[in-house]
């Protein structure tokens, strides 16, 4: 994880870690029927192609000092943030591996869950994140098990701009992000549906602010669904928060 000031607002990972122990989903409590990878291999910079990723830092933007990298803004990173977005990344090829695997001998794959950060800019951090693990995820699933539709679903405070920008061109990728109207100034609006071959592959749902679950459930049942049914795509990913 990146080294963080005290007074940095980011605090997900605590959050997810206190849900999971509240829904008896920590180790202690799991049982057969939900499998903990671990030992998973460190991704290599194959693996992360040109998913979205920070620079090492000596050949980054940003200069390395014991409060951060200046200039990284929020997204608070250290001289080895790198390393451990490689590690991060590296368990989420292995879950991916892990599903696409199972699917294959049983009608009801397993569905994963990892507990990191989900995109970043092609030039740097951005929104608490250092790496774009949800495009590389995709990536990994064409490149590497020849699902060649991915569709991804980014549910956040604040529109996935990184992997928007990463698919933008692509229609064989569908990138849908559901996020607040006008938390990011000149991202995520309504008319941002892609480019050239990728037109219509991309949707932007901004909603007002303080939009409940049943807005939610709204935009999920009226505009989720529908556009999956209609893409049919050979993978789901989930960018959540």
């Amino acid at each position: 994880m990146a080294k963080r000031k005290e007074e940095h607002p980011e605090c997900r990972v605590s959050a997810i870690v206190s849900a999971l122990e509240k829904a008896h989903l920590t180790p202690e409590f799991r049982g057969s029927d939900i499998t903990q990878l671990q030992n998973c291999e460190t991704a290599t910079f194959e693996d992360v192609g040109d998913g979205h990723f920070i620079s090492p830092p000596k050949k980054a933007k940003y200069s390395v000092s014991e409060e951060g990298v200046d200039g990284s803004g929020d997204t608070h990173t250290t001289d080895t943030t790198f390393k451990e977005s490689l590690v991060s990344t590296g368990a989420e090829i292995s879950l991916v591996d892990y599903v696409v695997a199972s699917a294959k001998i049983t009608k009801n794959p397993p569905i994963g869950f990892a507990l990191i950060c989900p995109h970043a800019v092609p030039d740097g951090p951005l929104g608490f994140c250092s790496g774009g693990n949800v495009a590389i995820a995709a990536r990994h699933a064409q490149r590497v098990h020849g699902l060649q539709r991915g569709f991804i679903i980014d549910i956040s405070a604040h529109p996935g701009k990184g992997t928007n920008d990463m698919f933008y061109d692509d229609p064989d990728v569908f990138f849908l992000s559901i996020h607040q109207d006008g938390i990011l100034p000149g991202a995520g609006k309504i008319d941002h549906i892609g480019r050239g071959k990728g037109a219509g592959a991309t949707l932007n749902v901004p909603l007002p602010q303080f939009s409940g679950d049943f807005s939610m459930q709204t935009v999920m049942c009226q505009v989720i669904v529908p556009c999956t049914q209609r893409f049919k795509p050979d993978i789901i990913l989930v960018s959540a928060g």
